[in-house]
């Protein structure tokens, strides 16, 4: 009976033993598992900087100034009709049979950003409230006006899914002065494609290009002058105001 109690008493005894030893290895296994103190903090950004508070000391009384108005003689150009638009793409060689028009995108000075895309406006005078006013081009002594006239620009970039149609319409309005007739050329350019030029009238304009997205990706499209040939300068026109750009998205039809 002694040995008998011996030998599971001995039992026993190797059964804690391994459970100790088992625990301490997972003890230690746990303790290099957890990070440090340092480790822990360790590939995070450190705290932002406080932004400054700057405070002008103002002199004087503030008067309250004049409002911004639309300039007269600009006119409100409205969209294209859907009929117009769905008339326009049917009509292009090339265009697949699409249903009928979706509202895609409406960018215009003052809301320049969009989930959907975004619009870049280069060299107007001044855009305040949906219009940017461009000044008159033409020939200066110092070729000033020559060079402000290359850059004058509108840059509009979408992003589109393949297989469908996009009808991107630049609105703008041209003003005619005294001395031209109040003719522009504009050209557009979209990324992937040589420009194509046309030439804008007095009053209000749709200069309207269309994308057949074959492969879906983000389209760049520029509305600009037309470049001029050889050292010809531009001829005299008068102001032009870009107003809006409205995409218009046509899925294929079923």
């Amino acid at each position: 009976m002694r040995a008998s109690r011996t030998r599971v008493s001995g039992k026993f005894g190797l059964v804690l033993i391994g459970l100790g030893a088992a625990a301490m290895l997972l003890g230690a296994q746990a303790s290099q598992a957890a990070p440090r103190p340092q480790e822990a903090t360790k590939g995070h950004p450190a705290p932002a900087k406080k932004a400054a508070i700057v405070v002008f000391p103002l002199s004087g009384s503030p008067a309250p100034g004049k409002q911004w108005q639309r300039p007269k003689g600009v006119p409100k150009v409205p969209p294209l009709a859907a009929e117009e638009k769905l008339k326009i793409v049917q009509g292009v060689q090339g265009i697949p049979a699409v249903s009928a028009p979706t509202p895609f995108l409406t960018l215009y000075p003052g809301h320049l950003y969009d989930p959907a895309g975004s619009l870049e406006l280069d060299w107007p005078k001044w855009d305040r409230l949906g219009i940017a006013y461009y000044t008159p081009t033409g020939p200066q002594a110092d070729g000033t006006n020559e060079a402000l006239a290359k850059d004058e620009q509108v840059h509009l970039t979408f992003k589109a899914d393949a297989g469908n149609v996009y009808l991107v319409d630049f609105i703008v309005v041209i003003e005619v002065p005294t001395t031209s007739t109040g003719e522009r050329d504009f050209e557009v350019t979209v990324s992937g494609a040589p420009p194509a030029d046309q030439k804008a009238f007095s009053g209000g304009n749709h200069l309207v290009a269309l994308i057949y997205s074959q492969a879906g990706g983000y389209y760049n499209v520029q509305l600009g002058l037309k470049p001029r040939e050889g050292n010809s300068a531009y001829p005299r026109w008068g102001d032009w105001y870009f107003l809006v750009a409205e995409v218009t998205k046509f899925v294929p039809a079923s």
